[in-house]
């Protein structure tokens, strides 16, 4: 028994083949999941195979050619993958310990709604200054990943996660271990993406430069904090999406890129129009939930 099934790029076929001539199955182009005998010579079996295109999927008795016998070939597309899209970005230049930014837009609500916070600080109480503690819409985020400066380390940039599935707006509160002068939040929409990140990457050089891994269907989520004369960071395997200036030379900027093809070792960098005297990158990616 013989069918041509076309099975999308990053969808699934599955096939069902049933007869009454005893034996088992043999599958061509599909991977056989299971095989069994429902009574006396009659034999039922399935298998599977992710997206390769068109081809001929066979199920072939072993034993005999039945009177009686059926095959039947589905396949499915995949849904869109994991998606981030910048949502709302808020700054203070205030010197605290803690601080809270209020009706930030978080995006639709979705029962798999994660949201990413980017964070950028500067001018730490004490060296090594970095955020302890991060709610989403009282929901409690996760770190994902850290980079201070070289140069002073109080100067950092972070990234975490909460899961956020009501609401279109709500409140980001950041905690720092002791204190800082200011602070910067940029937050992201993240759906149809799994809870655990797929690749993480810092760097703290002048430009900022580092690699990232990126699956089928996921994206990554840049953010930088950095000192410099100048506003501006260009940004190259990432596009830009939001930045800002905290206060005078100390500035934030953000990018993403969603991916339907995915990538080992793409090469993120932001660099800026000047010296970035004081400079934190980190890069994470998802692959789809």
């Amino acid at each position: 028994m013989a069918a041509a099934l076309n099975i999308p790029a990053n969808g699934v076929g599955i096939g069902i083949a049933g007869h009454n001539g005893g034996g088992t199955f043999v599958w061509t182009d599909m991977a056989e999941r299971y095989d069994g005998t429902v009574a006396s010579n009659t034999v039922h079996s399935g298998a599977d195979a992710t997206g390769d295109g068109t081809s001929t999927r066979t199920a072939d008795p072993s034993a005999s050619t039945p009177a009686s016998r059926a095959l039947l070939l589905a396949s499915w597309v995949a849904g869109p993958g994991a998606l981030a899209h910048a949502v709302d970005a808020a700054s203070s230049s205030a010197n605290s310990g803690a601080y809270t930014f209020s009706n930030l837009q978080l995006g639709s609500p979705t029962p798999d709604r994660q949201i990413v916070v980017c964070i950028a600080g500067y001018d730490g109480i004490d060296t090594g200054d970095h955020v302890s503690a991060v709610t989403v819409g009282q929901q409690t985020g996760t770190l994902l990943a850290r980079q201070a400066s070289p140069v002073d380390s109080d100067h950092f940039s972070e990234m975490w996660v909460a899961s956020v599935p009501e609401g279109e707006s709500g409140t980001v509160e950041v905690t720092i271990s002791v204190g800082i002068a200011g602070c910067s939040v940029v937050l992201y929409r993240l759906i149809g993406a799994s809870t655990t990140a797929y690749d993480t990457a810092t760097n703290a050089d002048d430009p900022l430069t580092t690699t990232i891994d990126v699956p089928n269907n996921g994206c990554c989520i840049a953010s930088a904090q950095y000192r410099s004369s100048a506003l501006n960071l260009d940004w190259t395997g990432v596009d830009k999406d939001a930045e800002g200036t905290e206060e005078t030379i100390y500035h934030y900027s953000t990018a993403s890129k969603n991916f339907s093809a995915g990538e080992t070792g793409r090469t993120v960098t932001a660099e800026g129009t000047s010296a970035l005297d004081r400079r934190a990158l980190v890069v994470v990616s998802w692959g789809r939930a």
